[in-house]
């Protein structure tokens, strides 16, 4: 059973992070999405073509990227861009649904994208030949993901809270799940 879980952790210094400001701060979980498999194949999605096409690629082989949706709502022409994600019930698979203004070109939405931490941690996005249409289209499902190999755990880094989908299979940890549906749960010192 996956269960979409809210998690609230402890915060603490990242000794390799660099800045003017000070060290960037995070923790990094393993994530309940699935298991990276260095040598598999990854999922991927092409929309469009040409000029007004982009491509999203899972940054780790495997199966777990199947199925993620990555797709287009236009805006105003000077409205920005705005990125959500939506979680499916009782899978957790999600959707990114991506809101950008007429003006701007689809590089110009691929590199938003990328630099969205939600989306760099796990895929690459790059437009199709220059990018430089102003008709974005949805890219739509990733798909084609195999496994080869031996799986690893795949981490993502959070700051303060996060969303994490948690895949159990014993009663007792589901019912306590369940329980904390919409509340936040502690992580701990991880």
């Amino acid at each position: 059973m996956a269960t979409l879980v809210k998690i609230k952790g402890l915060e603490r210094d990242n000794p390799a992070a660099t800045g003017t400001v000070g060290p960037a701060r995070g923790f990094r979980v393993a994530s309940g999405y699935g298991l990276q498999f260095p040598a598999g194949v990854k999922a991927t999605a092409t929309g469009g073509a040409t000029t007004n096409g982009m491509v999203v690629t899972a940054k780790y082989g495997g199966t777990w990227a199947n199925g993620h949706t990555f797709t287009y709502a236009a805006g105003g022409a000077n409205s920005n861009f705005v990125l959500t994600v939506a979680y499916a019930a009782g899978t957790g698979v999600p959707t990114y649904t991506y809101t950008a203004g007429t003006l701007l070109t689809v590089a110009q939405i691929a590199a938003l994208l990328q630099a969205d931490a939600r989306v760099g941690q796990l895929y690459t996005v790059a437009p199709l030949t220059t990018g430089a249409g102003t008709t974005p289209v949805s890219v739509g499902a990733l798909a084609t993901g195999t496994n080869v190999g031996t799986g690893q755990p795949i981490y993502v880094t959070m700051t303060s809270k996060g969303l994490m989908i948690v895949d159990v299979d014993d009663a007792q940890t589901q019912r306590t799940l369940r329980r904390s549906t919409n509340r936040f749960i502690s992580l701990g010192a991880a």
